[in-house]
Formats: C-alpha cells, structure tokens, sequence
C-alpha cells in the first residue's frame, strides 16, 4: 500500500474515533438526563397535590357516610397531608418549579385560604353531617380543576422539554453517522 492509503485510512480511522467519543459522550449525557426526572419529577409532584385533594374529599365522604372504615382521624391525617402537599410547594426545587407554571401561584393561595376556612368545620365534622359535609366537600371541589390544569401544564411543559433535549442529541449522533457514511466508503475504496 502507497503512502496515500495510510493516510487516508488513518484519517478515517481518526474521525471514526472521534465519532464514536461523540456517540458515547452524548449517550451518557443522554442517560444522566433521563435518570434526572427520578430526581426531579415535576409532573409526579404536581399530580401528587391534586391525589391528595381527590383522596381528601373521599375520605370525607366516607367519613360523613358513617363508613366504619374511615375515622375522623383518618380525615384530620387526609386533611394534614394535603395541606402539607400544599405548603411543600414554596420550599425545594420541585416546588420552585411548579410554581412557575401558568396559574400555580394563584391555586396554592387559593388552596391555602380554602384550608384556613374549613378547618374548624374539618376538625369539629361528625358523621351524617350533610351540612358540614356539603359546605366542606363543595370548597375542596372547587380547588380540583385548578390543581388538574397546573398538572397538565407541568405535563405539556416536560413534554416540550423532553422533546428540546431529544432534538438536541440527535443532532451531533447524525453528524457523526454523517461522518461515517462520507469516510467508511472512502477507506474501502482506497483500500483496493
């Protein structure tokens, strides 16, 4: 073989290396971003309030239906829950983030003056209460629409998000497939 073979096969061996550093590079990049949202996971956080809201209001139905089940206590631990879940938002950096989202900050201070007004009617509820019951259940009610449209909107902004870093990584995989389809041709040719 002639002194332009080696080199042109150097050469393509060299862009095949760094090639494949770039495909494993960007995979393992790839792969801490996909491990991130165990970490950070904004759309589990966000569903989670509007679960304990849900859980919230059928404990106390059964409570108010006389379900031997569901104590007050379980309906005072139910109500404590979700106003934590409410609260946790201003601390940490799952609750930095769902309070970006369009219409959070309003919910939580709208969730937190509910709780304020019926907590002492939570507190003081007795079975087969249908008045303390309705006003209650109606207050709560309200909140789960509001919580449901700040999930899906942390839903479509992770989606718009996944799809961002998505098209980012693809773009230097097809360069380097790009590099190996123009030089692996080559190499076999001047190979002969």
């Amino acid at each position: 073989m002639n002194l332009v073979t080696y080199v042109a096969l150097s050469l393509a061996t060299l862009v095949l290396a760094v090639a494949l550093y770039l495909i494993l590079a960007n995979l393992r990049q790839q792969t801490r971003d996909s491990q991130a949202p165990f970490q950070v996971n904004i759309i589990w956080y966000a569903s989670q309030i509007e679960t304990e809201l849900l859980v919230l209001i059928d404990s106390l139905g059964s409570y108010y239906a006389a379900n031997e089940s569901v104590t007050h206590d379980d309906v005072v631990d139910r109500f404590d829950i979700f106003w934590s879940r409410v609260e946790a938002t201003e601390n940490g950096s799952n609750g930095e983030l769902f309070m970006s989202y369009q219409g959070a900050r309003e919910t939580i201070q709208r969730a937190k003056d509910t709780l304020v007004l019926v907590e002492p009617d939570v507190m003081s509820l007795e079975p087969g209460d249908r008045v303390a019951y309705l006003k209650i259940k109606d207050q709560l009610r309200v909140l789960q629409p509001v919580f449901h449209k700040v999930t899906l909107e942390s839903s479509t902004c992770k989606t718009r998000c996944t799809r961002s870093k998505s098209a980012a990584w693809m773009t230097p995989v097809s360069r380097s497939r790009s590099s190996l389809a123009v030089f692996w041709p080559a190499g076999r040719f001047w190979s002969y």
